[in-house]
């Protein structure tokens, strides 16, 4: 999806409406500028002299980059204030939903994947437990959520994703 402000909000809209239909009962959406990030972001109130995916590798994460990065907390944001918005049995959407917002690197500069922040929203259906901040060693990959995220869905013999970790199994206390 392009990360134009209208267009994003439409997407959600779209993603949010098949599910509030039961069209659908997973949905992936990536939110990005079109390019691989190497434009402007004409939306946001910054000039950084560059592109978005440059100033990751100099070094100039932090205050600079905020207002886009905002911007993409603001999307997370309107999506889960949408599936929130759908009655669902004695909840809504969201209650019964699990949303993962996560980024590809934890470290720009080096294209570093160890430490890379995720944020889990919704219920999933009471399984989840909220209001949570974890965190694992260095070691333990995204892999392993994504295994977490297959073992919850009832797909118990997932032990591994991808062969970048040594490890095996989901993410403990997690679920």
């Amino acid at each position: 999806a392009s990360a134009s402000p209208y267009v994003t909000v439409l997407a959600i809209d779209l993603l949010t409406a098949a599910f509030a239909c039961d069209l659908t009962r997973i949905a992936s959406f990536q939110l990005c500028y079109p390019d691989n990030d190497g434009g402007a972001y004409p939306f946001a109130p910054i000039n950084f002299g560059g592109d978005y995916h440059t100033t990751t590798h100099n070094g100039g994460l932090g205050a600079t980059l905020a207002p886009i990065h905002t911007w993409y907390a603001d999307r997370f944001a309107y999506l889960l204030d949408k599936l929130d918005s759908i009655p669902e049995g004695n909840g809504t959407v969201l209650d019964n939903t699990l949303v993962v917002w996560g980024t590809e690197v934890g470290d720009g500069l080096s294209h570093g994947y160890g430490d890379v922040p995720f944020v889990i929203a919704g219920g999933g259906a009471g399984g989840i437990r909220t209001g949570r901040f974890l965190q694992y060693p260095n070691r333990a990959h995204h892999h392993r959520l994504l295994v977490s995220m297959c073992n919850f869905m009832g797909i118990t013999d997932q032990q591994k994703f991808g062969d970048l970790d040594e490890g095996s199994g989901p993410l403990p206390n997690l679920i």
